[in-house]
């Protein structure tokens, strides 16, 4: 005799009430009940609450799974929507394209919002503040952008989010919660700073090699945590959810070096000022940077200056010049390194044409100066 999930679920409550054990088996594929359980574990992923239907299935544990992913890092959705976004521009289809990247955009803001991860953010947050008043700032393994700083703050980050994510499971489960994600954090954090992947990549014959370090990351962060789950023999939908897990942190892992510097960066340009802008070294933050978060903001700084100029329209390319195939960033990139070979009296560096790019750039900003392509 087969029974309904409405009937199900009465026998189930049956033997509740009269402390009768039942194992519940359904094995039919119902899409609306896989939906309500994947939207449970969106919502149970983001808030921590534990909402809607519990998985009765193969099925409805891989959708509730998946849904908890997506709720815990909503950033991971942003990835196959840019995937679909840049799929849609090629078919023509800009509407859907534009609809797409928005979307990217949200689940991208949607991550510093889920509950655990900002949990994870205040922690972090925390952490590089204790370091700041305990006054270890001057030591360069310690100073923002530092590859050890970088790999303890992701540990914290990680180590937070998985316990608040794990708080109503008891004191236990947050504990186990907590080291498995500090240690996984870690392990991101080290991967992001893993320079050896790209130096490999980084040849003539490879185009992109930033996206496929990318991917390569991705892969390896996936196997750092779903291997183990397969080598248990945990459910498919445990598997799952610590394969895309890993390989979510894996794609994002960056070099520490490249966080520090984009932050305070990002920071400059909301103040407003191009002393700031185009002259980073102003900022009284600058020295407990690394020097590898210095360069970085420098490159920065130079190419928002580039930006800037080019704004201006004064390198555009005329008719005969543009005949000729030259481009606004070609004229540009000449009238920089005369300025800078005048200036310096020998053949410009690439650090000689970003000073001069910074200066003019914040001088154009505060409206000091003529432009003359002539120079």
């Amino acid at each position: 005799m087969l029974f309904n999930e409405e009937q199900l679920d009465e026998i189930q409550e049956l033997a509740k009430q009269t402390n009768l054990p039942f194992n519940r088996v359904s094995s039919d594929f119902n899409l609306r009940n896989t939906i309500e359980t994947a939207i449970g574990g969106v919502a149970e992923g983001f808030t921590t609450i534990p909402v809607g239907r519990k998985p009765r299935n193969t099925y409805e544990a891989i959708s509730h799974s998946l849904g908890h992913l997506v709720g815990f890092a909503p950033g991971i959705a942003a990835i196959p929507l840019k995937g679909l976004a840049t799929g849609a521009s090629k078919l023509g289809m800009m509407g859907v394209k534009n609809a797409l990247e928005k979307g990217a955009f949200g689940a991208s803001v949607a991550n510093k919002f889920s509950v655990p991860m900002f949990f994870g953010d205040k922690a972090s947050d925390l952490v590089n503040k204790g370091i700041a008043k305990a006054g270890i700032e001057s030591l360069e393994y310690m100073k923002r952008g530092s590859a050890m700083r970088g790999v303890f703050s992701d540990a914290v980050h990680l180590g937070v989010a998985s316990g608040v994510s794990s708080i109503w499971g008891g004191p236990d489960q947050i504990l186990n919660s907590m080291i498995h994600g500090g240690i996984a954090g870690g392990a991101f954090g080290g991967l992001g700073n893993f320079k050896r992947i790209g130096n490999l990549l980084q040849s003539k014959g490879v185009q992109n090699h930033q996206r496929a370090e990318r991917l390569i990351k991705s892969g390896i962060g996936s196997m750092m945590l779903g291997l183990p789950t397969t080598l248990q023999d945990q459910p498919i939908e445990m598997q799952l959810y610590q394969y895309l897990l890993g390989g979510f942190f894996g794609y994002q892992a960056r070099p520490s070096h490249e966080k520090a510097a984009m932050r305070f960066y990002a920071e400059d340009i909301a103040s407003g000022r191009p002393d700031r802008v185009f002259y980073p070294e102003k900022n009284p933050e600058w020295d407990t940077l690394s020097k590898d978060t210095k360069q970085y903001v420098y490159k920065q700084a130079s190419d928002q200056a580039r930006m800037s100029m080019m704004k201006t329209g004064a390198w555009d390319p005329t008719d005969a010049e543009k005949q000729t195939g030259l481009t606004a960033k070609d004229i540009l990139e000449t009238h920089l390194a005369t300025a800078a070979e005048k200036r310096y009296g020998r053949k410009p560096t690439e650090e000689d044409k970003n000073n001069i790019a910074r200066e003019q750039a914040g001088r154009i900003i505060q409206g000091g100066i003529i432009i003359d392509r002539t120079i």
